[in-house]
């Protein structure tokens, strides 16, 4: 997401700040909802930084609650730099900036801004906390909503780390074969003059290509050049949009990415609510955790709803898109905000959908493992019996030939 660095005027004089946003026009809508009047905002040219993830995030928070409880024996800024050694060597230079702003007089969540390594949300988050003084319940929460989002990933990582292992074995055994052992083969076909079959013909066609130094370069640069191109046609909204519409009609897999958003989306919308951030201000963070377009507009539509006056559950309804959006997502909203439990509902439809999620990927996964290992022994299979085809026409002409003989 882009940075602005912006300078407001606090009661110690001017001060500088970064955020981001995903255009100008949203950083501005951010501040003002902070009750921030910018004296200036600027786009942050420098590269864009890394952010730490989701299991770093949640023993820092676990950490810095335990911190907090020490109470005045600690400052502040000495938490944090308490903190710096259990992150990531990557991240500790810019996570430097944190404590020294708060020795300068900057509150927790514009030092921890500064850094440009935690998630908008974690900033809000922290806003609130500043100013209701629960700061200790606030970082809890904070642990607790990445704790649980390290755990789906790390059950994610594990779906897919035997099948992608299984693929990588599969070209990599292609390419050995091809490159090494089919030109082995080659070179003794071609000196017994035996006819070659066409199957055979393609084999020997493809080992040469493969074979060749400038296959790799070449196969390297296509797939970057093919992805950089897909990235930039995807940055338009509307190619967007028709791309997870093809996306959604795959089997399992458009349900599977459906529901990882919805579970996100729940879970962010429930924190933010929890931390006592207003429902619009909640819907723009969680706009920015979503990765389906269809969910970041459904956000954004309702949230102009909500600013007009309707109801959490209309707005929703009505926002652009929410036919994406199961019946259940809806009725528990409208339950929740009818009978004043819609943090408790939020959390019934991220366990529901985090549920859902596995499911389908312990049934993908139950699958797509002995279909993978079909494919590697038809494929290895499938080159090794074309190369020998032309041994069994040379068998065949030698023992004709020794029957026939006088």
């Amino acid at each position: 997401m882009p940075g602005y660095r912006y300078r407001y005027l606090a009661p110690e004089g001017p001060k500088e700040a970064y955020i981001e946003a995903e255009d100008e026009e949203a950083a501005l809508n951010a501040l003002r909802e902070r009750g921030v009047i910018p004296l200036d905002l600027a786009p942050v040219k420098e590269r864009r930084r890394r952010k730490l993830p989701a299991r770093i995030l949640a023993a820092y928070f676990r950490q810095l609650a335990s911190l907090m409880r020490v109470g005045d024996a600690l400052r502040l800024d000495q938490m944090l730099r308490l903190l710096e050694e259990q992150l990531p060597r990557w991240a500790r230079e810019a996570y430097a900036v944190a404590p020294r702003a708060l020795a300068q007089g900057f509150p927790l969540p514009r030092a921890v801004e500064q850094t440009g390594l935690f998630p908008s949300l974690v900033v809000a988050t922290l806003e609130v906390a500043d100013t209701s003084g629960k700061g200790e319940e606030v970082v809890r929460r904070l642990a607790g909503y990445y704790s649980r989002i390290a755990r789906f990933q790390s059950k994610l990582r594990s779906a897919l780390t035997y099948p992608t292992l299984i693929l990588a074995f599969a070209l990599l055994v292609t390419w050995a074969l091809m490159t090494f052992i089919v030109p082995q083969f080659v070179a003794i076909i071609q000196d017994t003059g035996v006819p070659v079959p066409f199957v055979t013909e393609v084999t020997i066609a493809v080992s040469k290509i493969v074979s060749s130094p400038l296959f790799l370069l070449g196969a390297s640069l296509a797939l970057v050049g093919a992805a950089r191109l897909l990235a930039r046609h995807l940055e338009n909204p509307e190619n967007r949009i028709r791309f997870e519409r093809l996306l959604f009609r795959l089997p399992a897999v458009g349900p599977l990415v459906l529901y990882l958003n919805l579970a996100d989306l729940a879970g962010t919308l429930r924190l933010a609510y929890e931390a006592g951030i207003s429902i619009h201000q909640g819907l723009t963070l969680t706009r920015s955790v979503v990765g389906l377009q269809h969910l970041k507009e459904v956000l954004e539509g309702a949230r102009e709803g909500i600013l007009r006056g309707a109801s959490v559950s209309a707005a929703f309804s009505a926002a652009p898109h929410s036919e994406i959006l199961p019946d259940i997502f809806k009725s528990l909203l409208r339950v929740g905000e009818t009978g004043g439990s819609l943090d408790e509902m939020l959390k019934h439809a991220e366990e529901i959908y985090s549920e859902e999620a596995e499911s389908i990927l312990e049934s993908i996964g139950s699958v797509i493992e002995p279909v993978l290992l079909v494919v590697v022994g038809t494929l290895i299979g499938g080159i090794m019996l074309s190369v020998l085809l032309p041994y069994f026409s040379l068998m065949q002409g030698i023992s004709g030939g020794g029957v026939g003989a006088p």
